[in-house]
């Protein structure tokens, strides 16, 4: 909300130019449904004004939360009625998107040029189908599966080097998979209707096993280099500003886009891109460590006094009445 409200309050402001008037209907659009934001639902609404469009995201998070404990009540009764919940979750999640891309014709994600053409046909794909949290939480539900896995062996796994390797071979393989499988639907060759709807159904799913397994490996002991490299201290710090780097940076590539008075192209002069990719990541790791230092660290130092206070307060009384 810290955000949303600098945001409408100092944006106008920033720049000025012919594109300038864009970036005012996302402004106007914090106005009157702000209140989405707030109560994390801004993914489900439909309304023609938006406010911070990569909020949405947060909002499934949130979302994702509530419904977390119909996962963990029941693995606290039993493992296996924790497994045929997650199972159900799982399942519903890769059969709800399938079904909607056979049903409405929907790309494999957002695609350049898949959009385009039949974008009449398959409604707004992105605020009917891309954004929805029925449509994402199977990666969610792998993340508390390997979770659940962590906490029950206490981050123990004993298993021989030619096995890692095979599972470490098949995680990057998927990964590879997920990122790289529609690669020919980019350079504007069609997908068949029904691989779309296998590759919607299962992409998550399968992103996220990939991310389990590093998280896995790396608690185990399994990690190898891989675990050395994401256990470099000087990531700590960068790690504590990533939320505010997640909230920052599209509204840091529309102050730089959106003042310019050319339109923006991107020629296949690939030094360009990485010199505007370190540009926007720079200047964003510096809003965010202002933003993280003077609002969020605080806050959470405040909390943490308040939290701890609350701690002492009810040992003492316990002390007392023995």
């Amino acid at each position: 909300m810290l955000v949303i409200m600098v945001y409408v309050c100092i944006q106008p402001y920033w720049g000025e130019g012919p594109f300038w008037q864009d970036v005012q209907l996302d402004r106007d659009g914090c106005k009157t449904v702000w209140w989405t934001n707030l109560l994390y639902i801004n993914n489900l609404v439909k309304s023609d004004a938006g406010c911070l469009g990569q909020t949405w995201y947060l909002a499934n998070d949130m979302q994702f939360y509530i419904l977390s404990p119909l996962i963990f009540v029941p693995f606290y009764f039993s493992p296996i009625f924790g497994m045929v919940s997650a199972g159900v979750f799982l399942l519903v999640t890769s059969i709800v998107p399938g079904a909607l891309t056979m049903r409405d014709h929907f790309p494999p994600g957002l695609i350049p040029g898949q959009l385009q053409g039949n974008a009449s046909s398959q409604g707004n794909f992105f605020s009917d189908y891309y954004i929805k949290p029925y449509n994402r939480m199977g990666a969610y539900v792998v993340g508390m599966l390997a979770g659940s896995f962590l906490y029950r062996t206490d981050c123990k796994l004993r298993i021989n080097k030619f096995l890692n390797l095979f599972i470490w071979g098949v995680t990057t393989a998927c990964a590879l998979a997920v990122l790289y499988g529609l690669s020919d639907a980019s350079n504007g060759h069609p997908i068949t209707l029904p691989v779309s709807a296998l590759y919607n159904a299962l992409n998550r799913q399968v992103w996220g096993a990939c991310v389990a397994w590093v998280i896995v490996a790396c608690c185990t002991g399994n990690g190898g280099f891989v675990n050395t490299i994401l256990s470099w201290p000087a990531l700590i710090p960068l790690s504590r500003l990533t939320y505010c780097i997640y909230l920052l940076h599209p509204i840091i590539i529309d102050l730089y886009l959106f003042n310019m008075n050319t339109v923006f192209y991107m020629d296949e002069n690939s030094i360009n891109a990485v010199m505007f990719f370190l540009g926007i990541l720079v200047v964003s790791y510096m809003a965010a460590a202002i933003t993280s230092l003077s609002f969020e660290a605080p806050m959470m130092a405040l909390e943490k006094i308040l939290f701890n206070r609350d701690k002492k307060e009810t040992r003492k009384d316990g002390a007392e009445e023995k």
